[in-house]
């Protein structure tokens, strides 16, 4: 958080495109090894209720894109794009004092390894397919996640001329259908259980999803069964995450810190691909390549969530003094 901070200064001070690029990679290497050390963390102090807490987590990552824009846009207005990045600093600074005074150290002496030793971890994780599945369930289910975000402005702006109001309103009832998916997915994992939660919300999602290319070619200008089929294809997504990425880190308990990075990794570089793909495709209506793609990714959650995987047990790890 502390390389963040500077990172993000650095930004609100650059003099030129290529120090701010620069400093906005800096930013996202600092963020993404926060975020993979908060899911160690929790999956050390709790790892019985993780689920639980991952879909909490998600709950506030849900958040972010509806209120960050609303936000941003105040603080554009007060003070420009540089002091944008100073309000994120001192956001910042707060965040890395209460991490350093409140979070407690959950990593055993024991379990600290050498740099070859992660790397070696790294292979093993890669080859097991107790943490190949689940990882790219939770993968494909970012992907959806930012296919929406990236493509839903052409779809429903472009294609059904939806307004800024409009507009706003779609995206405020899709975050609402992303987080019911995020709070509902622990409820539902303790009566379904993982594979049958998993299996289900997939085919709900898929067939949903399947929905929006049909109602876009058949009837173009109805906007409505688009809106609902694509809130149920979020619900199902926001039903697979908090699951499948507990699943991934519980797959080698062991390995949980390299299994939290490397699982952060396949979520942005699979999503980044799968959110790509709306745009490279040319077929039918407005909603159909959106469609397409939110099946096909979650036709494979399906299939695989549908092959028995042996999992570990949270109740037979053993959990850390710092609980």
């Amino acid at each position: 958080m502390s390389c963040w901070v500077v990172a993000t200064l650095a930004c609100a001070a650059a003099p030129t495109i290529a120090v701010l690029t620069a400093a906005r990679v800096a930013q996202g290497i600092s963020a993404g090894v926060a975020i993979a050390m908060a899911r160690v963390v929790i999956s050390d102090l709790d790892p019985v209720n993780l689920t639980r807490h991952l879909s909490r987590m998600m709950l506030v990552l849900a958040a972010v894109p509806v209120l960050a824009p609303t936000i941003g846009g105040f603080a554009l207005m007060a003070g420009g794009w540089r002091f944008l990045f100073v309000l994120l600093a001192a956001v910042g600074v707060v965040f890395t004092l209460v991490a350093w005074r409140q979070m407690p150290e959950s990593l055993h002496p024991d379990e600290r390894v050498r740099r070859h030793s992660v790397l070696a971890r790294y292979g093993e994780l890669l080859r097991n397919r107790r943490f190949q599945v689940p990882v790219l369930g939770s993968a494909l289910g970012m992907g959806i996640m930012f296919a929406y975000i990236g493509e839903s402005s052409f779809v429903f702006r472009d294609g059904y001329g939806f307004g800024e109001i409009q507009y706003g309103l779609l995206f405020g009832c899709n975050a609402v259908a992303l987080i019911a998916g995020f709070q509902l997915s622990p409820w539902l994992q303790t009566r379904l259980g993982d594979r049958r939660l998993v299996a289900t919300a997939g085919v709900v999602g898929a067939c949903s999803a399947l929905t929006m290319p049909l109602s876009s070619t058949l009837a173009p200008g109805q906007a409505a069964p688009v809106v609902v089929a694509l809130m149920l294809v979020l619900g199902s997504a926001g039903l697979i995450v908090p699951v499948t990425s507990a699943r991934a880190l519980l797959a080698m308990p062991e390995h949980r810190t390299v299994a939290s990075g490397l699982m952060g990794a396949c979520q942005f570089f699979l999503g980044a691909l799968v959110g790509a793909l709306p745009a490279m495709l040319d077929v039918g209506g407005p909603a159909a390549p959106l469609g397409l793609t939110a099946a096909a990714a979650l036709a494979v959650i399906t299939v695989t969530a549908a092959r028995p995987v042996p999992v570990v047990e949270p109740a037979a790890m053993e959990v850390p003094d710092a609980a």
